[in-house]
């Protein structure tokens, strides 16, 4: 059971009896805990600071709140002749440092127009450990122009200084040609969620959802166990079998395959970012709960902090999550060793490998992991 809090029936205790009107004397004082200290980041979380006392709510009222400013927060710009803005890219201390340990693999989307002024907001996306979308930094473009692109890539050097391993977007043209040109040595993957939703569009929703097609190619488009040899005779068979031989998209896919099928590059790690969902889709959602349309772009960067924020916030719920020990299914050492160093997440991908064995495995190599979830080990370690 995946309970993140048990009771424990911890001893300690400080008992109190009155001395008179005004005063009290320790009468039992049992100092020893039977299990570890919430951290300070995650006493937040703890249920006696899940509500405010007056006093506290007082003092917030009645506080003068001093903002200070990020030291480590960096950013570029440009203005046209009118001095109006048309481009801009930032990132803050924690985007940097947050990129210092999750940014081998990263995917930005240029789909979602967030302000009056209707300019493209691009995150810049990666995963954490908890296995969730994590936000590096955001660009506002005038638009999606190949020179728009290049100026955010060369911005995106200029400021964290490391290229990331693998660039993850979708079949943007200006795009890839600005990634070709800024990033000529980093492996270039495109998007297979953005692909595989398009088949409906492009093949008709009712044959999709009607026929076994979608059933049957799925095992040769997902699965990274098969062969590329064997994922080409299958991915033929199917198309042959269904009578779309002659569909051109079909055909421009089939032709782009090195790039987002993973039986061709099945030994990089592509950290959740390549398949089964699309983060910077999921990220446009997440930023839509915040910002809205016609927000001036002060407004927008104001809501954009409190997606932020909030996304801190998750961090250190998870965070204070992993204070506790998940319980075991099996006793192997791999399991035992993956609850004591692992996030909860990582853990529970592992647990699942174990019972896809039967419960009968022992590891002894952090290498067969990566091998059997296909991600860096970075990833795994509760950091």
């Amino acid at each position: 059971m995946k309970t993140v809090s048990a009771k424990c029936i911890c001893p300690a205790k400080l008992s109190l009896r009155a001395d008179g009107e005004n005063s009290f004397f320790v009468y039992k004082f049992i100092e020893t805990h039977n299990h570890p200290f919430a951290s300070k980041s995650g006493m937040q979380f703890l249920r006696c600071n899940r509500s405010l006392t007056d006093f506290h709510q007082h003092f917030i009222v009645d506080a003068d709140i001093q903002l200070t400013s990020d030291g480590a927060f960096k950013y570029e710009y440009e203005t046209d002749s009118s001095n109006r803005l048309t481009r801009l890219f930032w990132v803050d201390g924690i985007g940097r440092q947050n990129y210092e340990v999750f940014g081998d693999v990263v995917s930005f989307d240029a789909t979602y127009r967030t302000n009056r002024y209707n300019m493209v907001f691009v995150p810049l996306i990666g995963i954490d450990n908890h296995w969730k979308s994590v936000t590096f930094a955001g660009a506002l473009l005038e638009s999606e122009s190949s020179e728009n692109f290049t100026w955010y890539c060369e911005s995106y050097k200029k400021i964290f200084g490391k290229e990331p391993k693998c660039i993850i977007t979708d079949q943007c043209a200006t795009m890839k040609i600005a990634i070709e040109n800024c990033f000529p040595l980093v492996k270039h993957r495109l998007c297979m969620w953005h692909i595989m939703k398009n088949l409906p569009v492009k093949l008709g929703t009712l044959f999709c959802v009607e026929s076994p097609f979608m059933d049957q190619l799925n095992k040769f488009v997902w699965s990274d166990h098969v062969t590329p040899t064997e994922f080409e005779d299958g991915w033929n068979e199917v198309i042959s079998k269904f009578g779309l031989n002659d569909n051109k998209w079909l055909q421009e896919m089939f032709d782009l395959r090195k790039s987002w099928i993973p039986a061709y590059f099945n030994d990089e790690p592509m950290v959740g970012l390549l398949r089964t969902t699309s983060r910077s889709e999921s990220s446009n959602f997440f930023f839509s709960h915040f910002v809205q349309k016609r927000d001036t772009l002060s407004e927008f960067y104001l809501c954009y902090e409190s997606a932020i924020e909030r996304q801190i916030y998750n961090n250190k719920k998870l965070n204070h999550a992993d204070d506790i020990m998940p319980r075991p299914i099996s006793k192997t050492k791999i399991e035992m060793d993956a609850a004591e160093m692992y996030t909860r997440t990582m853990f529970y991908m592992i647990q699942e490998e174990i019972l896809a064995c039967g419960g009968d495995i022992e590891i002894e190599s952090w290498n067969l992991v990566k091998d059997l979830l296909n991600i860096p080990i970075s990833i795994l370690w509760d950091i």
